[in-house]
């Protein structure tokens, strides 16, 4: 018996048994796969054909369709499909990775907690950075393009993202910056999968002079998009008052990265705007006023930071900076040395108090009409965010 048939069978199956115990049926519309769960009012089990946050902790056993009949299927047949992911997250190192799988054939990945910092320390936890497992690269060597944030189409990887050169300090710590390698990792944990959806969580406590800052990371991402939510919840556990300097910079590594508009050639470093500003990217777009003339296939990243506590400074740089001089900035010679760079200046945090920061990160969409990147409608789902916040 072919394998589609047998799983049909055992559905089935299941489905007979399910009736005679008086379990609960929630079908809804086009099925995701068939859902075991814990019952609730008053029945023992309740089967489901998609799964939501609200009801994973009650998950006993799933059949997902999209990505079991993926070995199935022709190329034809792929093409009428829906985005899907797959994923790998351990828990106890901290790191992992997912792949979006679009129904074009193009992929978007995000590396998690694969690198070691500026101090050669490893990296556990929601950190985005290094590479998938040798056994998943195409080519027996690892390569660039392959690593951190990522897209693949018919012409090969295209790099988005590096590893992120995140730094936490105290204002009245004399130690200097502390790096994610030397943050105390607590622990990680799946708060929600499926493939269509993955949400993960990591914590840590961070040693800031004679004071310790928790922070738990929230990472959340639905498949289809090309872009996914980090979510920093800081708490001073502490007894007294604590100020923290909290820095998020990253850059493509792409010989051509520019800036967000790509009528612009930006050569030396630059402050930017955050008055009403909410997202800044790099481009390697080739800009002319007759489109037809200009090379397809252009890309561009992006960071957003609306919502939460706001950054109070922003920079495109070639390395991290407290301030940038009147005079002497330094040029951006390339691709290689344009990083983007958030502060979150002299924060403070009573004791027992908690802020969030949210970033959203990813690759821009292609606007053809203009010519110029933009960003995608990021938005995060409040209801998502209470429960991540929850956890």
């Amino acid at each position: 018996m072919k394998r589609p048939r047998l799983i049909i069978l055992v559905i089935i199956l299941l489905l007979f048994s399910f009736g005679i115990t008086g379990g609960r049926f929630s079908f809804h519309g086009k099925p995701a796969g068939v859902y075991l769960l814990k019952g609730a009012e008053r029945h023992l089990f309740e089967l489901k054909d998609h799964l939501k946050l609200a009801d994973y902790e009650r998950l006993i056993v799933r059949i997902e369709f999209e990505a079991l009949y993926e070995r199935w299927r022709s190329k034809d047949e792929a093409a009428d499909s829906n985005p899907y992911l797959k994923y790998s997250w351990d828990k106890k190192s901290g790191s992992g990775y997912l792949i979006n799988f679009f129904p074009d054939g193009s992929r978007f990945l995000v590396c998690l907690g694969h690198f070691r910092d500026t101090d050669n320390n490893p990296v556990h936890g929601i950190f985005v950075g290094g590479g998938l497992p040798g056994t998943h690269y195409e080519n027996a060597a690892l390569k660039t393009p392959e690593t951190g944030v990522a897209y693949s189409d018919a012409r090969g990887w295209h790099h988005l993202w590096g590893s992120t050169a995140e730094t936490l300090s105290s204002a009245a710590a004399t130690a200097g910056q502390v790096n994610p390698g030397s943050w105390e990792f607590v622990g990680s944990e799946i708060l929600f999968s499926s493939q269509y959806q993955l949400a993960l969580k990591s914590s840590h406590l961070v040693r800031l002079g004679q004071q310790q800052l928790r922070v738990d990371r929230y990472f959340n991402y639905h498949a289809g998009n090309r872009f996914f939510s980090l979510a920093n919840r800081l708490t001073n556990p502490g007894s007294l008052p604590l100020t923290y300097h909290y820095t998020y910079g990253d850059g493509p590594w792409r010989p051509n990265a520019g800036t967000p508009d790509s009528k612009v050639k930006q050569d030396s470093e630059v402050q930017f705007d955050l008055t009403n500003n909410y997202y800044i990217g790099l481009s390697d777009y080739k800009y002319s006023p007759d489109l037809e003339k200009t090379a397809a296939g252009n890309l561009a990243n992006f960071l957003s930071w609306q919502g939460g506590a706001l950054p109070s400074s922003g920079y495109l740089t070639g390395k991290p900076v407290t301030t940038l001089t009147v005079k002497g900035k330094a040029p951006l010679k390339d691709g290689r040395s344009r990083e983007i760079m958030l502060q979150w200046q002299a924060r403070t945090l009573l004791p027992g108090q908690s802020e969030i920061i949210m970033l959203t990160i990813g690759m821009a969409d292609n606007d053809l009409q203009v010519n110029i990147p933009r960003k995608p409608a990021v938005a995060i789902d409040p209801a998502e965010l209470r429960f991540l916040l929850s956890r």
